[in-house]
């Protein structure tokens, strides 16, 4: 088995991160002599674009998975050892964004595909759960789903805007979209999710996720109807994307206003609702942390 570790980068990473990648290399060779690895990594900016070279990079050396990392992540030494043993061709960690207070950057798409609820690592938190999307920072995707989406017909990696309920999406997110239209399943591991650190100012991690905040993401996720895309959305052959510009260095007029429009390939509705108990509970959080800010 060829397992190819990949990390777009920019000119420098974490050093942590650098220490935890050189660990879990050497714990997985000592303990799998079986697996071969291959370590790929690609500098530049336009994130979708090394994405794409690196799975590619990583299917043409006949890898069987690719393991997915950013670098500015902190994980265990058996990370890959854990995500493998699941057997599945989209596993990842459920990590936090690198703000106060932290969000978990799993999704599952609600309410006719409406509005992307976010799915929280709690403590009582355990195994696999299925999402509609994660993130990338950790993650294990098998060869043989990359090579099922990467079909020539549109990008693999992309960001996303509907102009129907103003959301962006992230090239992560979008390439969960392509997997879901596959027929693909995507997983996050609870487990593996508490273990994992994103790494800016502080290692944030769920134990910065508020408790009450979590519980109520949690309750109106389970209260919300699941939306399949393979059932709600039309397949229909994707859009083609429009370059940003031409050969003289000009927008094309399709654009419009600066929005790619034909690049849209579904659109999710209305703006979710904005007077949910969870969206209340956030806009008083913040007004807390102003009164804090300006005592000070």
């Amino acid at each position: 088995m060829r397992i190819a570790v990949v990390s777009p980068a920019r000119d420098m990473c974490h050093t942590a991160y650098a220490h935890d990648l050189a660990s879990m290399m050497a714990y997985t060779a000592s303990v799998r002599p079986d697996i071969s690895l291959g370590n790929y990594i690609m500098l530049g900016t336009m994130i979708f674009d090394q994405r794409i070279k690196l799975a590619r990079e990583a299917v043409q050396d006949g890898s069987d998975y690719v393991l997915w990392f950013d670098t500015d992540m902190r994980f265990p030494k058996d990370t890959l050892l854990r995500l493998l043993a699941h057997g599945k061709d989209f596993v990842a960690a459920n990590y936090v964004t690198r703000q106060i207070p932290p969000e978990p950057i799993s999704f599952t798409l609600v309410d006719d595909g409406r509005k992307w609820a976010r799915v929280p690592t709690t403590k009582t938190s355990t195994g696999l759960e299925k999402v509609s999307g994660t993130g990338l920072g950790v993650a294990l995707t098998s060869t043989k789903m990359i090579k099922a989406v990467d079909d020539g017909n549109s990008p693999m990696f992309w960001f996303q805007y509907s102009i129907v309920n103003h959301t962006t999406l992230g090239e992560d997110i979008y390439f969960c979209i392509k997997c879901t239209h596959a027929g693909y399943d995507i997983f996050i591991d609870h487990d593996l999710s508490k273990e994992v650190r994103h790494v800016g100012m502080l290692e944030f991690c769920h134990d910065h996720v508020d408790d009450d905040v979590a519980a109520m993401m949690r309750k109106e996720l389970d209260a919300a109807v699941v939306t399949d895309l393979n059932k709600v959305v039309p397949l229909k052959p994707p859009a083609p994307v429009i370059p940003l510009a031409n050969g003289k260095g000009r927008l094309p007029s399709v654009a419009g206003n600066g929005i790619h429009k034909d690049i849209i390939t579904q659109e999710l509705g209305p703006p979710p609702p904005t007077d949910t108990p969870f969206a209340a509970a956030q806009k008083e959080k913040a007004k807390n942390v102003a009164a804090i800010v300006g005592e000070g």
